[in-house]
This record gives structure tokens, C-alpha cells and sequence, in this order.
């Protein structure tokens, strides 16, 4: 019986029973992974790492930055006070009260309660009054101002835009003629008024008496004046008859604009009735005379 013949050709020298790994396109052999855990080809060393040994060299010789000192460490020598002046603006009292402005400014701040608020109403008050008897004790002893001698030839006294100036008889009637150039017109020798608006027609009134003179206090006042607190007011049973006295009149001299709102005399409403004024204010673009006649 004839001996059978491997298909297997003859096995390399050198390595029995084993293939030579292929050769990748590097050049080096294609050799598998060492199981996890088993030693490296190296002698069984683990791989280094890169000492990194220029780098602690570069960094051991560059210096460390030198902290600067604070001022608690090293004040150094004080500036005088020419170079603080110099050097922030400041006068020499405006630094001298720096202590004072840092101790107000860093002071705790105190929360009023409801008595400190009545305790400054109370001060507001009391001062407000000690104001108001002060000022009246000054009206009480101020010396009158002396009289205006009137000239002899005097006839009456015209307040106007342009002014105040006494007038003669010849004067008072070439007034007259002028009196369509005014947009008011209040005459106390006749009590005669007359208002216009722009170019419309010219509205006459007739004043009575008191009415022409509370006008005239209020015109004369140069300044917001409680009726009350005028001649012709006084001799008035009550402020409530007072108002409605000086409201006819205004009604008459003056152009009404709206409610309670009219063009020379103003309205100054106050806390309470009695403390309400008013003031003859006319606007710059208003032409007006108001003749006023000699006191009896």
C-alpha cells in the first residue's frame, strides 16, 4: 500500500509551524496586539514618558514678578500740602474737611421712625410761624414812604405798560383821544372801561364806585394780594362779599379766557378760601392804561 503524500509543502527553517507575518507598506511587520495586562515587547518596561526636562529648565530660569507693597507695608515719605493742592484741585480748607465728609459718608444710616417725621413738622411749623411774626413785626415798625408831591398843575395819574406818570388836564384829554390804540382802557374820571380783543369791535362797561376802586388796589397792590387785605376789601361785611365785588369789576375791565381765567388778572388759588389772591399781571403783548383819579 502506497504511502500517502502531505499537501502541506515542506515547513520553513526556523520557525515550525508558523507563517511569517506580511509586511505592511512601512516596512514593518504586521504583529497583533498583546493581550490587556501582558507585558510590552520592551522588556516588559512600560513605555516612558517624555521627561519634559527643557521646559522645567526654561521655567526655572525666568524670574518671578515682583509683588508691589501696599501702603500699610511701605507708606513711603507723606506729600506735603502744595502737592495734594497741586495734584487733586483742592483747597487747603476743602482738605481739611475730607475727615469729616469720609466719617458722614461711612456713618450708618438712621431710618426715621414716624416721631422723628413729627418732630421736623413740628420745627417746619414753629419756624413757618416765627417767619410769619417777624415779617409782620417788620411791616409795624417800617417808616412810611413819604408822600409824592404832586405838581400844581396835577390832575390825575395814568398806570400804563410803558409805565407811571402823572398827567395834566391837557394831557388826560389828549389821552383820550388815544384810547382806541389800548386794549384796555379803565378810566376812573368817568369809571368807564373798554376791552378789545386784537382787531374786533371794542366792548364798553360802566364801574360803580367800589367796584373802580378794589380794581385799583389790586393794580396798585404789584404783587398777589388777598382782597381782605385791601382798603376797599376791609370796608366789605365779609371776604365772601369782597370776592364777588372784585368778580363784577374784573368782569367788566378785563377779556375773560376762560373759566375763572382771564387775561390781565390772575387767579392765585390758595390751600383754603382765605388764603386765595390775585394780581393784575398782564402779558407783555397787552396795551392798557388805567387812569387813576386824585383820592378825595
Amino acid at each position: 500500500m502506497a504511502a500517502k503524500t502531505s499537501k502541506i509543502g515542506p515547513k520553513t527553517a526556523g520557525s515550525p509551524g508558523k507563517r511569517k507575518p506580511k509586511a505592511t507598506s512601512s516596512g514593518r511587520a504586521n504583529t497583533k496586539s498583546s493581550p490587556k495586562g501582558a507585558a510590552s515587547p520592551s522588556n516588559g518596561k512600560p513605555k516612558a514618558k517624555p521627561s519634559g526636562k527643557g521646559s522645567r529648565e526654561s521655567s526655572s530660569k525666568r524670574t518671578a514678578p515682583v509683588k508691589p507693597k501696599t501702603y500699610a507695608e511701605d507708606p513711603g515719605e507723606p506729600l506735603s500740602l502744595e502737592e495734594i493742592t497741586a495734584a487733586t484741585g483742592l483747597t487747603a480748607e476743602d482738605i481739611a474737611e475730607l475727615p469729616e465728609l469720609a466719617r458722614r459718608a461711612l456713618s450708618p444710616v438712621r431710618v426715621l421712625t414716624p416721631i422723628d417725621f413729627l418732630d421736623v413738622e413740628w420745627h417746619e411749623s414753629m419756624a413757618r410761624g416765627v417767619e410769619k411774626a417777624l415779617d409782620a413785626r417788620e411791616k409795624e415798625v417800617a417808616e412810611p414812604a413819604p408822600a409824592e408831591t404832586p405838581p400844581p398843575d396835577f390832575y390825575c395819574r395814568a398806570i400804563t405798560h410803558r409805565g407811571s406818570r402823572t398827567l395834566t388836564k391837557a394831557q388826560y384829554a389828549a389821552l383820550l383821544r388815544r384810547r382806541s390804540a389800548y386794549d384796555m382802557f379803565i378810566n376812573g374820571m368817568t369809571r368807564e372801561t373798554i376791552c378789545r380783543k386784537g382787531k374786533a369791535k371794542p366792548r364798553s362797561e360802566k364801574l360803580g364806585p367800589k367796584e373802580l376802586r378794589i380794581l385799583i388796589d389790586v393794580i396798585e397792590a404789584r404783587k398777589p394780594v388777598a382782597l381782605r387785605k385791601t382798603e376797599t376789601g376791609r370796608s366789605c361785611p365779609s371776604r365772601t362779599t369782597a370776592s364777588h365785588l372784585f368778580e363784577r369789576a374784573r368782569a367788566k375791565a378785563d377779556l375773560q379766557l376762560g373759566r375763572n381765567k382771564y387775561r390781565a388778572f390772575r387767579l392765585h388759588r390758595g390751600p383754603t378760601a382765605a388764603d386765595t389772591t390775585y394780581e393784575f399781571d398782564p402779558p407783555n403783548t397787552l396795551k392798557f392804561c388805567v387812569i387813576i383819579p386824585p383820592k378825595a
